[in-house]
């Protein structure tokens, strides 16, 4: 049996396969010894706010985790980074044109539990696209509100697009929606802070929009829109990126603009 390291989600390892997020129970005579998962693998499939960080559940009885969930991730988890994996599932799934917002969520669930050290410069790398949203962070609030939703929603084959742009350097963002396609679009601009001292993910970041403006068939119209708010960058590799604003429960997976038009080049 391979023991999970702290922080990370438990591992139960047999034949070769390994699941992540199953309890085990060791027993002893007539006692058990039980782990319990994350919260936001239970059935309510939300995460839980606990100032920036994820919850964990205390000791209990609950039932395990549904077997067919569990059964649909075995093949993620069956060999190196789970976290690769489930992005490189990710991946394929938008290449291939799928539907299922319900086994993105699943993976989007494995990233967020990542831990991964952060790298500010990955913020980076030019224009980031929205490709599935459960609620609304702040900027997605300024310049799409009407692309949200409470459940999670695939968004990348919209014609309506969103998404950010990151210039570590200066730390300047700026964020853009399509209201009527690329001929009408809102951008909100501003600044970003990272917040703590965290090494490692999830890491806690302010974002302040100053303005915004409207472009409406080529003409600029000023929007007078500023906010202040936080999100959690949860997991950033060099194609997917997990925000959250976990005291809201929202979350925004975003992949790199030029990657997603190959990805989608045939469809």
């Amino acid at each position: 049996m391979h023991v999970a390291l702290p922080g990370t989600p438990p591992v139960i390892s047999c034949h070769g396969t390994s699941l992540i997020g199953v309890r085990p129970s060791l027993t002893r005579g007539a006692k058990s010894i039980e782990r319990t998962v994350p919260k936001h693998w239970q059935a309510s499939g939300k995460l839980q706010p606990n100032n920036g960080r994820r919850s964990w559940g205390k000791q209990t009885n609950m039932k395990p985790v549904a077997a067919s969930p569990i059964q649909q991730l075995q093949q993620i988890f069956s060999r190196g980074s789970p976290y690769k994996s489930a992005s490189q599932e990710m991946q394929s799934m938008i290449q291939e044109g799928s539907d299922d917002a319900e086994r993105f969520g699943q993976l989007v669930d494995v990233l967020i539990d990542s831990e991964l050290p952060f790298k500010e410069a990955s913020l980076g790398n030019g224009e980031w696209q929205v490709v599935y949203t459960r609620g609304a962070l702040l900027w997605q609030q300024l310049t799409s509100p009407s692309q949200v939703k409470s459940t999670g929603r695939l968004s990348y084959k919209s014609k309506r697009k969103a998404g950010q742009d990151f210039s570590p350097s200066d730390r300047l963002v700026l964020n853009k929606g399509e209201l009527l396609g690329s001929q009408v679009t809102v951008t909100a601009q501003g600044t970003y802070e990272p917040q703590d001292s965290n090494t490692n993910l999830p890491k806690l970041v302010k974002a302040n929009i100053s303005g915004g403006q409207i472009t409406a068939w080529g003409r600029k119209i000023p929007l007078p829109i500023s906010g202040t708010g936080f999100f959690s960058v949860m997991y950033v590799d060099d194609t997917i990126r997990v925000f959250s604003d976990q005291k809201k429960g929202t979350v925004s997976v975003q992949m790199q603009a030029d990657k997603l038009r190959r990805l989608t080049s045939g469809q």
